[in-house]
């Protein structure tokens, strides 16, 4: 048997997994829109998904979500129960780095920081200074 204070303690642990995958995916979503060179085909299908995601995650994340956990419910509570729950909870987080942590999107930022503009020569991104 498991005792209330372990449920507890894993059910905010998934909460915050949770709520730091809303942010990812909300960071994501700022960045397609920040920067149009993103907003491709595929970049709109990317935007589609986590805005489809964020509010699965928003609103019904907080339950069972995917086959693994619904097997897992049948079962007691265990390891796999915690490591099936947390990996659910962090999906936006690996939509996040598959998506932003690039050097396409570094290069980016870092023009939008620095007032850099970038120019597109085919399919490749380059910074460009004014002499």
């Amino acid at each position: 048997m498991v005792s209330s204070s372990e449920m507890s303690v894993l059910q905010i642990i998934i909460l915050i997994f949770t709520i730091l995958s809303l942010i990812c995916l909300f960071l994501i979503f700022i960045t397609y829109c920040l920067f149009e060179q993103l907003r491709t085909l595929p970049g709109k299908n990317n935007m589609c998904l986590v805005i489809a995601l964020f509010f699965a995650m928003a609103f019904l994340e907080f339950g069972s979500s995917w086959v693994i956990q619904i097997v897992d419910s049948f079962l007691p509570l265990s390891f796999f129960s915690i490591i099936v729950s947390l990996l659910n909870a962090l999906q936006g987080v690996y939509i996040f780095v598959a998506y932003i942590f690039n050097k396409r999107v570094f290069i980016l930022y870092r023009s939008l920081i620095c007032y850099k503009p970038v120019v597109k020569f085919g399919s490749e991104s380059r910074n460009v200074t004014k002499n």
